[in-house]
């Protein structure tokens, strides 16, 4: 995925989460790893959607049972990616993750969570995200339901004002869970654990 704006090869994809609200099916699995459909999980449609934007990298970010990523997709190439699992030895929240997994991030990449499936034209993402204004850009969607399973937030102008991610579905416009960032979007999020937090300041 390279035009004349930035080189955005990367998916950073957030696995560290215990699934608790899933009760006993996450108590020997961890919610990306749950099978779905044809004995494929929700990494493995993750990935094969990332495959057709012509991504080339993903990394990982493991915690709870951390040691079934590894074996399933540590160094190992799936639709032409070539994937990469990064450990976190303690829960650090979204923004936590993503620090510490610093080293290993490209200078732009996609992020998005790994229990997530949004289906919509990532490019279009991609040609909105104005990389010399800001550090990043949310997928966000509308709905006239009820918000209170997801992270809502308020548009002020073309920004986010607010995150609501206390579960009352305050607002009817919600995170898909799927952002761009500048790496240099890791400075601004080291004191906090959750972009969500971060996206109040």
């Amino acid at each position: 995925m390279i035009n004349k704006k930035i080189k955005l090869n990367q998916a950073v994809i957030l696995c560290g989460g215990p699934g608790t609200r899933l009760g006993d099916i996450t108590k020997k699995i961890a919610k990306p790893l749950i099978i779905l459909d044809n004995k494929k999980n929700m990494i493995d449609f993750i990935i094969m959607n990332l495959s057709r934007y012509g991504f080339k990298k993903v990394l990982l970010l493991c915690h709870y049972h951390y040691k079934k990523f590894f074996k399933l997709y540590h160094k190992k190439k799936i639709h032409d990616l070539y994937i990469e699992c990064v450990y976190e030895n303690e829960l650090l929240g979204s923004a936590g993750s993503i620090c510490n997994a610093q080293k290993y991030i490209d200078d732009y990449f996609l992020l998005c969570n790994g229990d997530t499936y949004f289906d919509f034209n990532i490019l279009d993402l991609y040609d909105k995200f104005k990389h010399k204004k800001y550090l990043g850009i949310y997928a966000l969607a509308q709905t006239t339901k009820n918000t209170s399973r997801y992270s809502s937030v308020k548009i002020k102008k073309d920004y986010i004002s607010e995150f609501n991610s206390n579960g009352k579905g305050k607002f009817k416009i919600f995170s898909s869970g799927i952002a761009i960032f500048s790496k240099k979007f890791i400075k601004e999020i080291k004191k906090v654990r959750s972009l969500e937090n971060e996206a109040k300041q």
